[in-house]
């Protein structure tokens, strides 16, 4: 639109006025933000194992022997004939067995922050300035030149 109203401009007066053009040129920047989000969890518990445990243990027990020996010096008056008994208790130490709950460790668990290095990526968009010759030769007709501006 803006060349039209130049070539208009200039036809009218017949002559060109002093007057620079512009174009502008834009291109897109990478915008890098950062939002913290959920990124799941982590469960800490305990569960009840059953483990089977044997331990060796000393106890102790009564026996009793029985020795004989010949008597000597008893007169045969005292002697008595016919059924006798004698009892003698014996003991022995029964194994008791208790299980009682001791706490033994505990863990501790703490949220730190861990830094990493990410690379992100994205295509963004730019203006390249142009400058486009026509009617001059035929040869350089709507022929386009970068400008690598």
């Amino acid at each position: 639109m803006k060349r039209k109203d130049e070539r208009e401009q200039r036809s009218a007066t017949g002559r060109e006025e002093n007057r620079d053009a512009r174009l502008t040129r834009s291109e897109e920047e990478l915008i890098i933000g950062k939002e913290s989000v959920e990124a799941g969890e982590v469960d800490i518990g305990k569960r009840v194992e059953t483990e089977h445990v044997k331990r060796p243990v000393k106890r102790m027990h009564e026996e009793v022997e029985v020795e004989r020996h010949p008597v000597t010096g008893v007169q045969g008056s005292d002697a008595r004939i016919g059924e006798e008994e004698i009892s003698i208790p014996l003991k022995e130490e029964k194994l008791v067995v208790e299980k009682r709950p001791r706490v033994k460790e505990e863990i501790v668990a703490r949220k730190r922050l861990v830094e990493e290095q990410e690379e992100v990526e994205a295509d963004i968009r730019k203006e390249r300035f142009y400058v486009e010759e026509r009617g001059r030769d035929k040869r350089d007709s709507d022929k386009k030149r970068g400008l690598g501006l």
